[in-house]
């Protein structure tokens, strides 16, 4: 009996920036309703295809689930930078 495949966690920061970059270019949260995911789908396509860039199973709702936890992580990374330095309207 094999062990389950462990889930790989995302932290290739070069591949994180690559998935920066494309968001940043392609822009899919502006898409009109209805064509979100597949904009999001083009995105994770282009960076797929790329040899750099190591997880050819890569769909829309992982690019935009990376990119929200990206996102996340640094609105509460300027928050307590905020805080420390005694902002008072954060």
């Amino acid at each position: 009996m094999s062990a389950p495949p462990k889930r790989r966690n995302y932290t290739d920061e070069e591949e994180d920036l690559m998935l920066l970059r494309q968001v940043s270019a392609d822009m899919p949260f502006l898409a009109r309703r209805g064509l979100i995911m597949d904009k999001w789908a083009a995105v994770a396509e282009k960076l797929a295809a790329t040899d750099d860039f190591g997880r050819p199973d890569f769909d829309a709702k992982k690019a935009n689930n990376r990119f929200n936890a990206l996102a996340e992580a640094h609105r509460k990374g300027n928050h307590l930078s905020s805080r420390r330095r005694g902002a008072t309207n954060c």
